[in-house]
């Protein structure tokens, strides 16, 4: 994730330190090489499968990571631990992988939010991602922009349709609604 060979620590200080703005929790790596203690999961619960593929899209690993840091916990990055992960091989595997990405992060931002009311997942959400895609799609017009060859709208209706998804799951009988999965003590 380039990240290098260097392991790293994420602890209550990196949490607290980015919590304003909205933890980047993804910089602990991705999902496909992870290993936990037992006593993670006792603590802070376990996967929310709502976050996953085939449901809101992606980010059940770092809307963990959140959870274990937002309790006092650690979590490391090691580079040493290494996988061979299949990567989308053309341009529409990764708009539907970018898109599922931006609808799972999006939904995690807000289920943090609504689990520990930390404002800065909402901070993230409504100003730094609008941001970002402002810059990064007026960076894409001066470079000769073609959106067949580019992510960029898959990610930004991800981001929306993760707010859809979160609005509606709040709608929904409420053993089916978002609120929360973990056994948190905040």
């Amino acid at each position: 994730m380039g990240w290098g060979y260097r392991a790293l620590t994420f602890d209550t200080q990196f949490f607290e330190e980015m919590k304003h703005r909205g933890v980047p929790v993804w910089r602990i790596g991705a999902g496909v090489n992870m290993a936990f203690r037992r006593k993670a999961f006792e603590l802070v619960g376990y996967f929310d499968e709502r976050l996953g593929a085939g449901a809101s899209g992606c980010s059940e690993d770092s809307e963990v990571w959140y959870r274990i840091l937002a309790d006092g916990w650690i979590c490391r990055y090691e580079p040493t631990a290494v996988i061979y992960h299949y990567h989308r091989s053309d341009i529409d595997g990764l708009k539907s992988q970018s898109y599922q990405y931006m609808r799972g992060h999006v939904v995690a931002l807000l289920l943090q939010f609504f689990n520990y009311k930390h404002w800065g997942n909402l901070r993230r959400l409504f100003i730094a991602l609008p941001r970002y895609y402002a810059k990064r799609l007026l960076c894409e017009v001066k470079r000769g922009f073609a959106p067949k060859d580019s992510s960029i709208f898959s990610e930004i209706v991800g981001c929306l349709a993760g707010v859809k998804f979160y609005i509606n799951s709040q709608k929904a009988p409420a053993k089916q609604a978002l609120p929360s999965v973990s056994n948190h003590h905040s």
